[in-house]
């Protein structure tokens, strides 16, 4: 695609070219995949009501309060309709359950404040009885935040026994690289010096991202793939 203009987006494979496909990279065999994600909010400020009124992305009522009412309490306002660029910097910390008795925490953009009904839209689902932290994301805590990851990836892998990695996919938000302002560099120079040299590396920017994540649930091993806004994915293989 050509940056953010999605009436240029193309997929090409198989000798054809699409407007709209999705590409999906399947790899089996002899991999142990570990996966590794960070996001930096600061200031956060929980809603003291849950959603309670919802469908898909779509928030309807926090509370008694519609969704429009219940974030201009929080001293947000906006006469747009499309508001993703206004509230880049302010996204939502979201804990929801993934399954009975599991529950998760991500991150989610605003991307609309429509009028008709005084409902928000999220870039990624947003189920009833979820709790909501209004955030915001700094540019210094982006770097911070890959190094973290990184960290965590190089430890991880140190204590693997014979298994050797050599390969890093990285998938980082679009709503990170916005908010990189005049050094879009500051993603990949926070890693380019603690990469070891036999350790290849690839990845890209994103609208959203898909990573599994650990439930809240400390005594819980288990992985759930969960789609991301606002943060720095990984795997290893």
């Amino acid at each position: 695609s050509d940056m953010m203009s999605f009436d240029k987006f193309r997929v090409f494979y198989d000798g054809k070219t699409e407007r709209y496909a999705a590409v999906y990279l399947l790899i089996s065999g002899n991999v142990k995949p570990k996966f590794f994600l960070e996001y930096s909010v600061s200031d956060v400020e929980e809603i003291e009501d849950c959603v309670t009124k919802a469908e898909g992305n779509r928030v309807y009522y926090i509370g008694d309060k519609t969704f429009r009412n219940a974030f201009s309490t929080l001293g947000f306002s906006s006469n747009n309709e499309f508001v993703g660029l206004e509230f880049i910097q302010a996204p939502f910390l979201v804990e929801m359950e993934i399954k009975p008795g599991k529950k998760v925490r991500v991150l989610r953009n605003l991307s609309y404040l429509y009028k008709e009904d005084d409902s928000g839209g999220f870039l990624g689902e947003i189920p009833e009885k979820t709790k909501l932290c209004v955030t915001s994301m700094q540019v210094g805590d982006i770097a911070v935040s890959v190094r973290r990851a990184f960290q965590k990836l190089l430890t991880s892998i140190d204590n693997t026994g014979d298994y050797k990695y050599n390969t890093i996919i990285c998938t980082s938000c679009m709503a990170r690289y916005m908010n990189l302002l005049g050094d879009k560099s500051i993603e990949a120079d926070a890693y380019k010096n603690i990469i070891p040299k036999n350790m290849n590396i690839a990845g890209f920017y994103s609208f959203g991202e898909f990573c599994p994540i650990h439930s809240l649930d400390e005594e819980d091993d288990n992985y759930y793939n969960v789609f991301h806004n606002c943060t720095f994915t990984m795997v290893v293989l």
